[in-house]
């Protein structure tokens, strides 16, 4: 027999319910805020209370805007850049004065070209505060020489120096300028922080590889993930697998003269209305150059109507095309391209930071060279056509 339910107890019920609901309904909303607020790439904040401990990174952040800070003045510039590609999360580099068994070192490698001497004289790192509001203390900047694709012996060092912040733009200016000559080495920037106050400092991670992946570790193992020595940061020590590098930029001087950056930037329509950027290659031996062809980047400076999807040609002295491109991740073989350029347009450290914009690697003999560009199927808009110097 089925039993009835009085109705003065179903309304209590079903008020109790409707409490119960407005009560998880309540409750849900700070922790959404929380989860939205960590899309701050200034000081990212995964919880709203401290933590116990240092964390190993951040969570993930979410998708945010990067600015990259502007190329240093004259004398210096750009020796070497991995500021694109930006990833998701960041990676904690710093020493904890209440935790120095959670203190945490990573690097990343970079190669000085043969014939070349870098004066590397500031460093910019993209990064963010998280699980506290920062600033840190003071940071630290290591060179280490290479050691079979790890960091081996250390060959300079810069110990408390002062940082200018930008956004999630850190800049260091080191006193007395790193010296290195060609090789391979690794570069590592530390902060140096009281947890409880300041909370902790992430490099932020980027989702493409140049040379050899990220390297961490933390000696104390106060982090848990057992990484005390040098170990790839992504496949040994489980931080981010899908982001194996970091973001930085290397500016300084070198002894032999660079292009840094030669570029036109233009609306580019059709027909006989496309961009053409002329260059001239002089000497003896053949100069290896990076072409790029740059536009939904551009929407991040401000720049309206940034063409969407850019190609670009390279042609000889002769008018002849020699090589060509459309989205650098997908090489096109012909002409003076016989073998995909992908790893090495990465390796150049001038990897274009969007997937639909083009680039071409080419060893190119003394002559006169054009560089034009177009938009697929007709399209429109603003580009930039730059070449850079590798050797």
């Amino acid at each position: 027999m089925k039993k009835q339910i009085r109705p003065a107890v179903k309304a209590y019920l079903l008020r109790g319910a409707f409490y119960l609901v407005l009560l998880l309904g309540v409750s849900a909303i700070p922790f959404v805020l929380a989860q939205r607020n960590v899309t701050n790439r200034d000081t990212a904040k995964p919880t709203s209370s401290l933590r116990a401990v240092p964390q190993l990174t951040s969570g993930r952040l979410g998708a945010h805007i990067m600015l990259a800070p502007p190329l240093s003045r004259a004398p210096q510039t750009a020796l070497y850049d991995q500021y694109n590609n930006a990833g998701e999360d960041v990676t904690v580099s710093a020493t904890f004065t209440d935790f120095p068994t959670s203190n945490a070192d990573l690097a990343d490698d970079f190669v000085v070209p043969a014939g070349q001497t870098w004066n590397v004289q500031s460093i910019d790192a993209d990064g963010v505060y998280f699980n506290g509001p920062g600033p840190a203390i003071d940071w630290n900047v290591f060179f280490y020489a290479d050691n079979a694709g790890f960091p081996g012996a250390q060959v300079y060092s810069a110990t408390h120096q002062p940082v200018q912040r930008g956004g999630s733009s850190f800049t260091l200016n080191l006193a007395t300028p790193a010296v290195l000559t060609a090789g391979t080495y690794w570069v590592e920037i530390q902060a140096n922080m009281t947890y409880g106050t300041q909370g902790e400092w992430g490099w932020s991670n980027r989702t493409v590889t140049s040379y050899n992946p990220a390297v961490w570790r933390n000696p104390g193992g106060g982090l848990g993930a057992g990484c005390l020595s040098w170990s790839r940061r992504g496949a040994i020590c489980s931080i981010d697998p899908s982001e194996p590098d970091q973001m930085y930029r290397l500016n300084g001087t070198t002894n032999r003269p660079q292009l840094g950056n030669i570029s036109t930037r233009a609306f580019v329509q059709t027909g006989d209305n496309v961009m053409i950027g002329g260059f001239i290659v002089q000497g003896t031996t053949p100069k290896r150059v990076i072409i790029r062809a740059i536009g939904p980047e551009l929407s991040q400076y401000g720049v309206p109507n940034p063409m969407a999807d850019p190609t670009l040609e390279l042609h000889d002295g002769t008018g002849a095309l020699i090589a060509s491109n459309d989205n650098w991740q997908t090489t096109i073989i012909g002409g003076i391209i016989t073998q995909d350029q992908v790893q090495d347009i990465i390796n150049s450290g001038h990897a274009p930071g969007d997937p639909s914009e083009s680039a071409i690697i080419a060893n190119l003999p003394a002559g006169n060279y054009t560089a034009i560009v177009h938009g697929v199927n007709n399209t429109t808009g603003v580009a930039l056509v730059e070449v850079y110097d590798l050797h």
